[in-house]
């Protein structure tokens, strides 16, 4: 298994039309503006990426279990659904611990 890392988009970037993703934001929510967040980003061994790409939610939880307990990993594992309010949730709480973490850079 390769260390590299890679950057999974939890909310897939181009869900399949009818798949396990329709529905999960609401209509007049631009797709682009969620994606790529990084609330809804996670490394993972390329392979998981891989593997994990437009599956459901469910499904991509016991990919992501295989990615040897990355903490940020886990987190994501204990959402039971991803939506709109679990991406900006988890923003938030990235934001505020980015904040106290790098509080000694200068603006």
């Amino acid at each position: 298994r390769s260390a590299i890392e890679t950057i999974e988009h939890i909310f897939p970037q181009s869900p399949e039309p009818g798949g396990a993703w329709d529905g999960k934001l609401k209509k007049h929510q631009r797709l682009e503006s969620h994606v790529h967040r990084i609330g809804n980003l996670i490394l993972l061994p390329q392979p998981l990426n891989e593997e994990a790409r437009r599956q459901g939610f469910a499904a991509k939880k016991n990919i992501y279990a295989m990615s040897e307990g990355l903490r940020m990993v886990k987190e994501v594992m204990r959402e039971k659904d991803w939506r709109q309010h679990e991406i900006e949730k988890r923003e938030k709480k990235i934001i505020a611990w980015a904040k106290t973490a790098w509080v000694d850079l200068p603006d």
